[in-house]
C-alpha cells in the first residue's frame, strides 16, 4: 500500500511539473513600441480638406504586438514573404497602431501593420505603403524585439514620401523627417498572461492533482 501511495505521489509531482512547464512556455505578452520624431507633410481629411504641417511637427506612432508572434526569420517587407536577416511582427501577426500629430491623437492606422528589425534598423510600416519610418542605431543590432527597451535615439530611417491611411478615412502624407531631431524608440512589455488554452489546461491539471491527493489519503 505504501509503495502504491509513493508511486501515486511521484506521478502527481511529474504531472504537476509538466503543467508548470506548459504554463510557462505558452504565454503571450503584449509589447508596445513607441516611435517619436518630427516631420513635414499633409493631413487630408475624409471631406477633402487638407492641413499642412512643417518639419518641426511632433509625430508619434504607437504599435502593440504580442511577443509570442515574433517571427525569425520573418518578413521581406517589400512583398510580405519570409526572408532571413530580419525579425519582426508581420504577415499573420496582430499589430495595432495609432498615430499622433503635434501631440494630438488622430486615430488608428487602417491597413495591416508590421514592426521589424533589419540589422541596426527598427521600423514599422503597413501592407499597402510598406516601410513608413524607423530608427537606425548600431545599439539596436542585437535587440531581440520582444523585450522592453529604454528610450533610444538614432538617425531617422525614411524610405521616402509615404501615404498613411487612417481608419477614419483620413490620410497622412509624410514628405520628410527632421534629421536634426532623429527618431526615438522605446518598448514596454506587459506582464505575461497565460493563453486561454494553457490556462484551461493548468486548471484541469490542478483539479486532477487535488483528486489524486484525496484518493491517496
Amino acid at each position: 500500500m505504501l509503495i502504491a501511495v509513493r508511486s501515486l505521489v511521484m506521478k502527481t509531482l511529474v504531472f504537476a511539473t509538466f503543467m508548470a512547464i506548459a504554463a510557462q512556455t505558452a504565454t503571450a505578452a503584449p509589447i508596445t513600441f513607441t516611435f517619436t520624431t518630427a516631420g513635414a507633410g499633409t493631413w487630408t481629411h475624409s471631406d477633402g480638406t487638407t492641413v499642412n504641417f512643417d518639419i518641426d511637427t511632433p509625430i508619434e506612432v504607437i504599435l502593440v504586438a504580442e511577443t509570442s508572434q515574433l517571427q525569425n526569420p520573418t518578413i521581406n517587407y517589400v512583398n510580405g514573404q519570409p526572408i532571413p536577416g530580419a525579425i519582426g511582427y508581420g504577415q499573420g501577426t496582430t499589430v495595432t497602431a495609432t498615430m499622433s500629430l503635434a501631440g494630438a491623437a488622430i486615430g488608428a492606422l487602417a491597413n495591416n501593420t508590421f514592426v521589424f528589425r533589419n540589422g541596426q534598423v527598427v521600423g514599422f510600416g503597413d501592407s499597402v505603403d510598406f516601410d513608413i519610418f524607423g530608427i537606425s542605431n548600431a545599439a539596436l543590432t542585437s535587440y531581440p524585439l520582444d523585450t522592453s527597451l529604454a528610450p533610444i535615439t538614432g538617425f531617422g530611417y525614411f524610405p521616402g514620401v509615404t501615404h498613411i491611411a487612417l481608419a477614419s478615412g483620413d490620410t497622412v502624407t509624410l514628405t520628410a523627417l527632421s534629421q536634426a531631431r532623429g527618431v526615438s524608440l522605446s518598448a514596454a512589455v506587459a506582464p505575461e498572461v497565460p493563453e486561454p488554452a494553457t490556462l484551461s489546461l493548468l486548471i484541469t491539471g490542478l483539479a486532477v492533482v487535488s483528486v489524486r491527493r484525496r484518493l491517496a489519503r
